[in-house]
């Protein structure tokens, strides 16, 4: 009965809204603000099992887009904030990767019914490595904008993650995707009962549920003794001057501004660390790397820094806007976002120079073929993109720890922060300002990707925001500290000072993960390049005859 009700095609008109609004939902539910990461397990089961009896393409194509859309509008809301345009077109694009995993099941699935158990096994391989890789193209296509990989669910249950130690987070996503399917299969043939006895069990179930176990090696790794021995590192002070983004560059209030900085700087300060860490592009007018003394704001910045430092004797590492007029065939200035860090010793400033720049906010991609652009996003020539991953240097006394550094949003590409491990970081420091985005889910969610970063290099990272979230994660993903205030809330103006710890056994050592990148992907490839050959060359599914 439920069979015919379901294969029934005048019984979709049921299927297609309720479908696509529970896929949808279940999808939000396991990213911040809602955090429900236990449905990670089985958020793809209603669509799956839907798609498995082939509804028709009409219908999945309006379910597919209609649920993707509405996916990201709900988890990219925040970004209203900044424009709406750009909400709308960011989250179209970003769906349309859901969306096209979706045509991929449907055109899998519905071959279940007739394929032996290595043929199934293989479809759900396919369309699990066909996630990872629609995943990891997102880092690339249209700019790259790898939000909320389908392992960021799991930000808050590390115990999960530490795969991603050795195949990447984006190899995380596809054991899960990999179960989800299982439980898909498992679900099909008890519903259909095409298979009588023992073969109604669904070994690709069970194999669905091996590989989920056999993926806690890293659990075992995990709590293994030798990993959890513990050194203190250094004690660093969070700094949130919590600047209104609409006030920050405002000419008039620069003074006041200045001001805010330095009065919470000293404040954390008397809590006695050994490092203070300011946001992104903190102070309220640009920083000259190289510029003659004078009282003009930018370049009093550099008197400002270094007189702070020797104030509160203690190192400052923190983002600017930085300029230099390093072309001498162009006459104004080159602009980078940028991290400084500033030792006790004078002249000791080093900087790091973001790699990866936000398209239409920091740089307008392809500009000779919209000149018109500037007159919506007035950012004049933009800015220059830093090519070193190079850590900067902390001395403490005789100690040097070297500080991987990563600007905003570039902790979501995972090559970044494997390249700055591989240039030697032993710490991972992201300098951002989620003050763009209000008070709402972006900040919480932008954290999730520090997590993953922190699992895939075993490295500790730190995170300092212009009004939250700020905190540290260890080697293994653990929060260690979130900065709240009274009230519980990571917005807020004011700071504090905890010390930062390393596991000793990670420490020279890289990860499978950092040495090898993303070799899974090859993995993934072949299993999607073997589904297609069976698909089409090996064993077509017959026609499904549909009743009317």
């Amino acid at each position: 009965m439920v069979v015919d009700f379901l294969s029934n095609s005048r019984n979709q008109v049921y299927w297609i809204p309720l479908v696509g609004l529970v896929t949808a939902l279940l999808k939000i539910s396991l990213f911040p603000t809602v955090d429900f990461g236990e449905a990670v397990f089985v958020f793809l089961v209603p669509l799956t099992l839907w798609l498995c009896f082939a509804p028709p393409w009409r219908s999945v194509l309006w379910v597919g887009g209609a649920s993707s859309l509405l996916t990201w509008l709900v988890l990219l809301v925040w970004l209203r904030h900044v424009t709406w345009l750009g909400w709308g077109v960011v989250s179209l694009v970003t769906a349309l990767f859901f969306f096209a995993w979706i045509l991929l099941a449907r055109w899998w699935l519905p071959g279940l019914r007739e394929r032996g158990v290595g043929g199934r096994v293989l479809v759900l391989l396919a369309l699990a490595g066909g996630w990872m890789l629609l995943e990891w193209s997102r880092t690339f296509v249209f700019s790259g904008f790898p939000w909320l990989p389908l392992s960021a669910a799991l930000w808050e249950r590390p115990l999960l993650l530490q795969p991603a130690a050795w195949i990447g987070a984006h190899g995380v996503s596809f054991i899960l995707v990999f179960f989800n399917l299982g439980v898909t299969a498992y679900l099909f043939r008890l519903w259909t009962r095409y298979q009588e006895g023992w073969r109604r069990l669904a070994p690709e179930f069970y194999l669905a549920v091996l590989l989920l176990l056999a993926s806690g090696f890293g659990v075992y790794r995990f709590i293994q003794p030798e990993t959890k021995e513990w050194e203190p590192l250094f004690r660093a002070g969070f700094v949130q001057p919590y600047i209104p983004q609409d006030e920050k560059w405002d000419e008039a209030l620069f003074q006041r501004n200045l001001t805010i900085l330095k009065e919470q700087t000293l404040l954390v300060n008397m809590l006695g660390p050994d490092i203070l860490l300011w946001p992104e592009a903190v102070l309220p007018v640009p920083f000259p790397i190289t510029a003659e003394k004078g009282d003009d704001g930018p370049s009093r910045m550099g008197d400002f820094v270094d007189q702070l430092v020797r104030e509160a004797e203690t190192p400052i590492v923190g983002g600017a806007v930085s300029l230099e007029n390093a072309r001498a065939e162009r006459e104004d200035h080159v602009w980078r976002n940028s991290v400084f860090l500033q030792n006790l010793e004078e002249g000791s400033r080093q900087w790091y120079h973001k790699r990866k720049l936000v398209p239409f906010g920091e740089y307008i991609p392809l500009s000779w073929l919209w000149p018109w652009m500037d007159e919506f996003v007035p950012i004049g020539d933009g800015f220059d993109p830093g090519v070193s991953a190079k850590p900067l240097s902390l001395t403490l006394g005789e100690e040097e720890i070297l500080l991987g550094s990563l600007i905003c949003y570039e902790d979501i590409f995972p090559r970044l922060a494997r390249r700055s491990v591989k240039e030697g970081a032993e710490v991972l420091f992201v300098s951002t300002n989620n003050a763009w985005y209000g008070e709402e889910a972006g900040a919480y969610q932008h954290a999730a990707h520090s997590v993953l970063r922190a699992v895939e290099n075993r490295r500790p990272v730190l995170r300092s925001g212009n009004g939250g979230w700020s905190g540290w994660i260890d080697e293994f993903g653990n929060v260690r500290l979130v900065v709240t205030n009274e009230e519980g809330t990571v917005y807020f103006r004011g700071g504090t000072v905890e010390t930062i710890e390393r596991a000793t056994y990670w420490v020279n050592r890289q990860s499978f993960y950092n040495r090898w990148g993303e070799w899974f992907l090859v993995v993934a490839l072949l299993f999607v390049s073997g589904g297609v050959i069976l698909q089409v060359f090996i064993h077509p599914p017959a026609v499904v005859k549909r009743e009317d």
